[in-house]
């Protein structure tokens, strides 16, 4: 559904609404578009690797779509853009903004999505930590510190109890951060301490859902995704509302009958007793030769899985088509070959069916699993899955295999985000982001410092603010102290390093620095 047609297609709509809309029926968008937003790597929604699983969430039919479990509107997905301008706002209903750096958005851009917002468009923003929630800011939601890695959910909240069901919490991935007191209208969702990671901002006529952690939609929790995607439709105004209940015309009071006289019943005369009929002993029945095979009730649609990059972790999915109603379907995995396994939150040691308890007749599901892949796992593995369920009346047992296709990550491991900085109070500070899976012992030193004398935290290197290990998607930051005085705009050479895969790597950029105050 877009915001701006020809008069003549909103005449034409009219119309076809008049004589066609049964009334007292909201006549709902047959589409609902959803923007993927800027440019945000793999964690867009249109293509972006770790953000599969909310894409197979939001396009399935039978989570959104006419007799879906939200029985309304489908939903489309934009390509991401490199600026998102008035235009690429108009067209489109809700905007999803992934894990986007600061240094990415411009104050047009930024100003162009409050103004869309405050005219009435719906937002969800994830943000993550202080340099990546140029959104949050303004939007009026900043964080103010870090927290745990879960979300808990109050009992009366729409992400917690909605129409894919109830939910206690959801995990987050990495680190993230939470908000300050009245920084949203709505909080939905609060760390162990009570502090705000997931808030709800009403602006003008829109509104606003934004995240302390864009790892709580990578999670892939299908109810979490599910319920927090039917709020923001819900604020966008695209669901249909329900018909009202019709009024019961009260039915007239009935004239009561005259009591009738009774009459005397006859006394029965007995009948003589009848002579019982011999007993007849039947002929055996022979045995059937064979014992029919048991009719087939499920059977898993996808046995391999999309291929993972050794070190990684993803949530993936096994799709099963019912073959007869069943109930009660339960997926474990075994002979998991070193892999870790994790299910979702609301079931935890086993995974269920993503969109409803049971499956009828000639329907399909998927149960999602979240597997951490070793790093040195880069020729592929089988894996188990142990599935019980019961149809046609018995409970059932079956042991498949599922393929598991891996290899090794390629590409750049590091992203340095921070080419150009300033000197503050001598400190200079540089953020880099984790690409590969696993980046340990990290490593930071300036050999070529301008003559300036550089002094480190830990005497001849610094290493990173929350700890020496990048995981992939993961930013943090490493400062190191200028002593002597710079010129006012210097250029550095800094040099980092890393383990990765029990090999050492290392990685030169440039740096340029403005000493606006003197050092």
């Amino acid at each position: 559904m877009t915001r701006h047609r020809s008069v003549f297609r909103l005449l034409l709509i009219s119309l076809l609404a008049s004589i066609l809309v049964t009334p007292g029926t909201a006549n709902a968008a047959d589409t609902v578009v959803f923007g993927a937003g800027k440019i945000g790597y793999e964690y867009n929604i249109s293509s972006g690797s770790n953000m599969s699983a909310y894409r197979s969430v939001l396009l399935s039919k039978k989570n959104f779509g006419p007799d879906g479990v939200v029985d309304g509107p489908t939903i489309s997905i934009t390509n991401d853009v490199r600026t998102v301008d008035a235009r690429y706002l108009a067209g489109i209903d809700v905007l999803y903004l992934g894990w986007i750096s600061e240094s990415q958005w411009s104050r047009n851009e930024l100003a162009n999505i409050e103004s869309w917002v405050r005219d009435g468009g719906v937002v969800i923003t994830t943000n993550d930590d202080f340099d990546w929630q140029g959104a949050a800011k303004q939007l009026g939601s900043p964080l103010v510190g870090r927290t745990d890695e879960y979300a808990y959910f109050p009992s009366e909240n729409p992400l917690s109890n909605g129409p894919f069901g109830f939910i206690k919490g959801v995990t987050g991935i990495g680190r993230h951060g939470h908000f300050g007191s009245g920084s949203g209208s709505e909080v939905l969702a609060t760390d162990s301490k009570g502090r705000a990671v997931i808030v709800g901002r009403q602006l003008g006529k829109g509104y606003a859902i934004i995240l302390g952690d864009e790892g709580y939609i990578r999670s892939g929790d299908p109810v979490f995704l599910g319920n927090l995607t039917t709020l923001a439709l819900d604020k966008a105004g695209v669901l249909p509302e329900p018909a009202p209940e019709p009024t019961a015309t009260p039915a007239p009071t009935a004239t009561p009958a005259p009591t009738a006289t009774p009459v005397p019943a006859p006394t029965a005369t007995m009948a003589p007793t009848a002579t019982p009929a011999p007993t007849v002993t039947p002929e055996p029945t022979a045995e059937p030769t064979t014992k029919p095979a048991d009719k087939p009730s499920l059977e898993l649609v996808t046995d391999t899985l999309p291929t993972l990059v050794a070190g990684d972790t993803a949530w993936v999915s096994l799709t099963w088509r019912a073959l007869a109603d069943v109930t009660d379907l339960r997926v474990t995995l075994r002979d998991t070959d070193g892999i870790e396994v994790l299910y979702p939150t609301n079931t935890e040691k086993y995974s269920g069916p993503s969109v409803a308890a049971d499956l009828t007749l000639g329907t399909s599901d998927y149960t999602a699993i979240r597997l951490n892949v070793p790093e040195d796992m880069t020729s592929g593995t089988k894996l188990t899955a142990h599935v019980t369920w019961t149809a046609l009346g018995e409970e059932h047992v079956a042991d498949v295999t599922v393929k598991v296709p891996t290899t090794a990550f390629t590409g750049d491991a590091l992203n340095v985000i921070t080419t150009k900085t300033s000197v503050v109070d001598g400190w200079i500070s540089v953020s880099y982001l984790g690409q590969a899976p696993i980046l340990s012992d990290f490593q930071l030193r300036v050999i070529d410092a301008d003559d300036a004398t550089v002094v480190y935290p830990r005497d001849a290197f610094t290493s990173l603010e929350n700890d020496d290990v990048l995981v992939k998607g993961e930013t943090d930051v490493a400062r190191f102290f200028v002593e002597d005085s710079i010129p006012s705009e210097a250029q550095l050479i800094l040099e980092s390093s890393y383990d990765r895969n029990g090999q050492r790597e290392t990685v030169k950029h440039e740096l340029f620095v403005t000493n606006k105050g003197g050092n």
